[in-house]
């Protein structure tokens, strides 16, 4: 039936019902069924008492509804060109089901006392918004099920007191949700008979949902570049959710496919990131998921996952997931777990998961996972364990600047509550890492376990490197010799575990000042072929170079568990060593070095075996005997016999005893001298830490012996320490700094630093510098007020200071030197200059030291290693030492 759209019109307002039929329900309806309406249904700014019902119609014009105010509209299986209800008013329903709509359904400004119903239908405007509902009410829901959209939906500021629903919906363009109201849950499920899918991203910016985001085994694909709506974000994005808050799940499970990034960027869930089973694929289809010999795909341009800055209130669960991108979890805050069980995570010669300060409350999982790329996690803190058992890490990215290899897993400043486990065995697969696992400055509260481990890559790079590492108990009874070095320099640990296989490493093992309590299993007190053969696999692991911190730390371990035999048998090793590496620097007096090594050993064992020399005494009493039976007169060479037996015994006693008074020196020495000189011999009881961040008591670092009395002052002080601590690997840069501190050294008045002691990984260089004969107390008292003044007024105000030039270039100097060092401690005497990253940037500051400042910096140097803290933990230091004075 064909209706002019000026008669529909008419009919409607005076409610006609010859023209449509009237359906007594619970409210009065108007019908129309079968009708072609020509023109334009013109409605706008009617207020209608009445419920209006379209059933099977096809409007030539889209109709207008702008401002009207209804009771109801359902339009069914109608035929549209577009439909303007711009600020439309109902009551109740807007229903739009099972309708063909080939423009634009604008809803803008609408208000809807019940929900808008747009199931089933097909919106057509490839060019513009297919709907366009900014800032629609409504009090119910959106119900978009099965819908298939071609062209945007755009439903911006949207609010709802329900759902919004697009389950089993085709959308091919944008759906932009920004600063969307929703009650309840956003739904892009599939449904029972259909899959969701989107070709377009999802924009839910700013958005805030009172229920749960869900996409569930939907298919989302991008293949475009261009970031949508014209923003900054990542280019290939198929979810953008920036500052958005969910209040319950992001559900991504049961097969959700994608091949753009799902980015959540410093949003709020208030339960969980759910991933378990899904697939985001940024490889356009070339990842196979599985290891490859040769033309493997990777690195990706494009980020697969992008969290960072989310605040996640309950776990990502990610197990069983395969993932072809970037994982970035930058400052990532999870209350529970993050899981990657059987998980495949490809990104090869990239970082697979970069996750910088990103904290659990619990564990982080990656068990039985393949992981192709470096998962790269700096200062991240973990609540209880860090679990890698049965997985394989292999394909580390690269470093721009020199190409040079990545780890395969960074875990450097991290702070682990409880377990590192990189295991294998026990009837599964071994855990794997086909690179570098790096643990420098780690803390771990419990156990580092190595145990059935196979690690380490190319044979000149490192397997492990534990640079400082603290924890309860370190096991590296690893399943095949590491290829590459193995680095324990300044590790702390209370128990270790070893085995052979470990001490085969194709590389060096740098076991400099690595202290350890006791071992896994013990040494009995007859076991000596236990002893002798961990002192050839040292010997043989230190590449035999002469390196005495092993030797001191085995002896002492042994020594504080009552085997004090064993341990002299380890210090008579060293000294072997020692006299080989003195004979080998000597060259031309090298022999004569060995044969007195050699008298030493066989008559009292370097001073460690003195009752030999009992041994020894026939050797010379037989020569006397024989000259007493040659002697005519036998009281005269009896005489003879015994002083010549007597001379001897005096000569070897005393060669003893000068030798045990040597060793008992060189302990003193030993235990007092700074850790960049010497190695205590007694092992420092182990504690621990377990604060993420922020400064330790000295009592919980490696003790030092304390100074007998207190440094002079600096004015009058002979000789100052000179100390600065780099966190740069960059020789350059850390010689610009030295340079630049030994000019303020000269400007105080001391001689320019000769001798110096330098540990590298980040630089950490000790040094003193002497007082200048020719200068006054005043005169060096001047001097530092000057430089004090200088470093007091670039660091704070930023501005040259008002003193000489030669003083304020030189000052300059110093803070120009540490531009390129992410942090630094530099002290000269008692002038003390930091650098680090504060929250809104690098921060410089300067500090003038009291006296018993630089006594708690002299007694617990390795303050100065962690600049941003120093502070705090140079006043935790001070009063212990007040502490200590009281006592």
């Amino acid at each position: 039936m064909r209706l002019r759209a000026e008669d529909a019109v008419r009919r409607i307002t005076a409610f006609e019902t010859d023209a449509g039929q009237l359906r007594r329900l619970a409210r009065p309806v108007l019908r129309f069924t079968g009708t072609r309406v020509i023109g334009v249904l013109d409605l706008q700014a009617v207020d209608l008492s009445y419920a209006l019902e379209f059933v099977d119609c096809r409007f030539d014009v889209a109709p207008d509804l702008r401002q009207a105010r209804l009771t109801g509209i359902e339009l069914k299986g109608c035929v549209l060109p577009g439909l303007d209800g711009r600020s439309l008013h109902s009551k109740h329903d807007v229903r739009i089901v099972n309708c063909l709509v080939q423009g634009s359904v604008d809803l803008t400004d609408g208000d809807i006392g019940g929900s808008l119903d747009l199931r089933r239908s097909r919106l057509v405007n490839p060019d513009g918004d297919a709907l366009r509902a900014d800032r629609l009410r409504l009090s119910e829901s959106l119900i978009g099920t099965a819908v298939e959209v071609d062209g945007r939906t755009r439903i911006r500021g949207l609010r709802t007191g329900g759902n919004v629903e697009f389950d089993g919906a085709s959308l091919h363009g944008v759906l932009d949700a920004k600063r969307a109201l929703i009650g309840g849950d956003f739904l892009c499920r599939a449904s029972e008979t259909r899959r969701f899918h989107a070709d377009a991203p999802i924009i839910l910016t700013n958005a805030r949902i009172g229920g749960d985001l869900s996409a569930r085994g939907a298919l989302l694909t991008s293949t475009s570049d261009a970031p949508p709506s014209g923003e900054y974000v990542d280019r290939r994005a198929t979810i953008v959710a920036d500052r958005a808050q969910v209040s319950g799940v992001v559900d991504l499970t049961q097969g959700f496919e994608s091949t753009g990034t799902v980015r959540i960027v410093n949003a709020h869930v208030g339960d969980s990131v759910r991933l378990t089973g899904s697939t985001i694929d940024m490889s356009d289809g070339l990842e196979p998921f599985t290891d490859v010999a040769v033309d493997a795909p990777g690195p990706y341009r494009h980020r697969a996952l992008h969290l960072a800055g989310t605040r996640i209130d309950g776990d990502i669960d990610g197990r069983e997931a395969r993932i072809a991108g970037q994982i970035r979890i930058v400052d990532v805050a999870v209350r529970g777990a993050i899981r990657f069980d059987e998980a495949v995570l490809s990104n090869r010669n990239g970082d697979v998961v970069e996750g910088w300060r990103v904290t659990t409350g619990a564990n982080l999982d990656m068990r039985s996972a393949e992981v192709y790329g470096s998962v790269y996690l700096p200062e991240a803190n973990i609540g209880a364990n860090l679990d890698l058992r049965w997985s394989r890490f292999v394909n580390p990215g690269w470093y721009r600047r020199d190409m040079s290899l990545k780890p395969t897993i960074d875990l450097q400043n991290a702070r682990i509550g409880r377990d590192l486990v990189c295991a294998g065995g026990f009837g599964r697969q071994p855990f794997v890492s086909r690179g570098e696992i790096r643990l420098r400055s780690a803390e771990v509260g419990r156990q580092v376990d190595f145990q059935g481990a196979e690690v380490g890559g190319r044979l000149n790079t490192t397997a492990i490197y534990a640079y400082g590492l603290i924890t309860q108990e370190l096991r590296l009874d690893v399943a095949v010799p590491p290829r590459g070095a193995v680095t324990l320099r300044h590790a702390r640990c209370a128990t270790f575990a070893d085995n052979d296989k470990l001490w085969d490493a194709t590389g060096l093992i740098d076991l400099h000042d690595f202290r350890y309590d006791a071992l896994r299993e013990p040494i009995e007190l007859d076991d000596d072929r236990r002893v002798n053969h961990r002192l050839v696999l040292l010997r043989n692991a230190l590449g035999h170079v002469y390196r005495p911190d092993p030797y001191d730390q085995l002896a002492a371990m042994l020594r504080t568990s009552g085997n004090d035999d064993h341990a002299a048998t380890v210090q008579l090793v060293k000294q072997r060593q020692r006299y080989i590496a003195l004979a080998d620097s000597y060259r031309v007096l090298g022999p004569l070095v060995l044969l007195w090594s050699l008298v030493q050993r066989w008559v009292i064992g370097y001073g460690f075996r003195p009752m030999r020399v009992f041994g020894v005494l026939p050797l010379p009493a037989a020569p006397a005997l024989a000259l007493i039976a040659t002697q005519n007169s036998g009281a005269s060479g009896l005489r003879i016999g015994l002083l010549i037996t007597l001379v001897v015994l005096g000569c070897v006693l005393l060669s003893t005893v000068v030798a045990g008074v040597g060793h008992r020196l060189s302990d003193f020495a030993t235990s007092t001298a700074p850790r960049a000189v010497a190695t205590a011999l007694a092992p420092t009881p182990f504690s621990y830490s377990t604060r993420p961040h922020g400064p330790q008591r000295p009592d919980a670092l490696p003790s030092y012996a304390p100074l007998e009395q207190p440094p002079p002052d600096p004015a009058t002080e002979h000789a100052i320490a000179v100390e600065a601590y780099l966190d740069t690997d960059d020789v350059l840069v850390a010689r610009a700094a030295f340079a630049a501190l030994d000019d303020i050294v000269e400007l105080l008045g001391y001689e320019r630093p000769e001798q110096e002691s330098i540990q590298r990984g980040s630089w950490w260089r000790r040094t003193t510098a002497k007082l200048k004969t020719w200068l006054t107390s005043d005169e060096v008292t001047k001097r530092r007020i000057k430089v004090e003044r200088a470093l007091e007024l670039v660091t704070i105000d930023g501005r040259q200071a008002d003193v000489d030039v030669r003083t304020a270039e030189a000052v300059a100097r110093l803070i120009a030197s540490l531009q390129d060092i992410p942090q630094g401690c530099l002290r000269a005497g008692s002038i003390l200059v930091l650098k680090y990253q504060g929250d809104n940037g690098p921060v410089v500051m300067s500090r003038n030291l009291s006296q018993l400042e630089i006594r708690a910096l002299e007694r617990f140097p390795e303050i100065q290693t962690k600049p941003r803290y120093v502070l705090d933990s140079l006043a935790t230091a001070v009063s212990t030492l007040e502490d200590d004075a009281g006592m």
